[in-house]
């Protein structure tokens, strides 16, 4: 079969860099954009472990063109954001390190009970402001608490992420939906570093994963690039980017309700046989290899 790009398949590239453009035009506007890039990437690679750590090659990569074409756009004010990138790397950090440790179905409740809430929220005067009212320092540690489950879930497994970065941006720390969308971008790239970093050094992050993850990033790029300079230039940008929150929040919710109600069956290992050897004379029974 000829090849496009590192190896892989001209159809596989192809559905990988579509599958990635759609992903970080969905992720760099609203958030949930994963789902997309992790399937594609779960049947490139076959295990859903090796799709998660790839998928943070394009993460990293998309991040850092939207947020520079945020930045250029006049979108991204870098004033105070400190104390929400910190906490929520340091999340991040957390949230790679023990994801194999945590409990999937009891996270999987949490998320699906934030996204209704969020739901409820997602009022046009909240969420359709002019004007970024940031909060004052009596919320201050609180916010640092919850970017830091923020990044802590965003270090586990990513998908989703950037709608609860933009709720808590824009609904808990005051900002508007431009410029919240901005600072998502930003805060998504400072706490993919590390886990990259981390997964990079994983048994999950094979050849096939590096190959896989690095030709969705070239779509990956491409979206992210198109999305922010859509959110940074279009006058009614706001407006698109909430009705696509809703869209993507239902998604999300239909997608994590489904997982629950039929939770994916993970193959059965079967016992190797054990070898014998022939009995030693004088002995009755097979000695074990």
């Amino acid at each position: 079969m000829p090849t496009l790009f590192l190896g892989l398949g001209v159809i596989e590239s192809v559905i990988a860099i579509i599958a990635g453009f759609l992903a970080a035009f969905i992720n760099t506007l609203a958030g949930y954009g994963s789902i997309i890039s992790l399937v594609v990437l779960d049947e490139l690679l076959g295990n859903a472990k090796s799709a998660n750590a790839s998928n943070r090659i394009g993460i990293l990569a998309a991040a850092i063109v939207g947020a520079w074409t945020f930045r250029k756009g006049g979108s991204l004010k870098l004033q105070g954001v400190g104390w929400l990138v910190v906490p929520a790397v340091l999340g991040s950090v957390v949230g790679s390190y023990i994801a194999v440790e945590l409990d999937e179905w009891l996270m999987t409740i949490v998320i699906i009970a934030i996204m209704l809430v969020m739901l409820a929220l997602l009022r046009p005067e909240r969420w359709l402001k002019k004007d970024s009212q940031l909060a004052g320092d009596g919320r201050r540690l609180a916010t640092v608490a919850i970017f830091f489950l923020i990044g802590m879930y965003g270090g586990f497994i990513q998908v989703g992420v950037g709608i609860l970065l933009l709720a808590g941006l824009v609904l808990f720390t005051g900002y508007n939906m431009a410029e919240g969308n901005a600072v998502k971008v930003l805060i998504t790239l400072c706490f993919t570093i590390p886990a990259l970093t981390i997964f990079a050094r994983s048994k999950d992050m094979t050849g096939d994963a590096w190959t896989a993850g690095s030709v969705m990033a070239v779509g990956q790029v491409a979206g992210a690039f198109v999305a922010a300079r859509f959110a940074s230039r279009h006058p009614k940008a706001n407006i698109w980017v909430r009705r696509l929150l809703i869209v993507m929040i239902i998604v999300g919710i239909a997608k994590l309700g489904y997982e629950l109600a039929y939770p994916r069956q993970r193959p059965e290992t079967n016992p190797v046989p054990q070898q014998v050897r022939e009995p030693e004379p004088g002995r009755t029974h097979p000695l074990p290899v």
